[in-house]
């Protein structure tokens, strides 16, 4: 499954983002990949989405792509997602991820 969010995660949609990625992750044992490329903000509800998101699917299950010169990527290393996630620095990376 590959979800693109664009804009500001943040405390206003942080719930909505939380259900939807629920709702389209099946129990299967597929990947999700999230591309995050478009994203400006991030703020700490939305992390917590994102980390939650990890724990319930386990780290082989959920890549994140954010490019280098994305506005969050520093963010995304200060937190330390990498360690509940992959995280790519392409999305044709991580959508590689999704090949048999």
């Amino acid at each position: 499954m590959h979800v693109r969010l664009a804009g500001e995660l943040d405390l206003t949609n942080a719930r909505e983002l939380e259900e939807q990625l629920q709702e389209l992750t099946p129990d299967d044992g597929s990947v999700l990949v999230l591309d995050l490329n478009r994203v400006v903000f991030l703020d700490s509800a939305a992390l917590h989405v994102l980390f939650r998101a990890a724990g319930r699917l386990g780290r082989q299950r959920v890549v994140v792509a954010c490019a280098p010169e994305v506005p969050i990527a520093g963010t995304l290393r200060i937190v330390g997602l990498e360690a509940v996630a992959e995280v790519e620095s392409s999305l044709a990376a991580a959508l590689r991820t999704l090949e048999p």
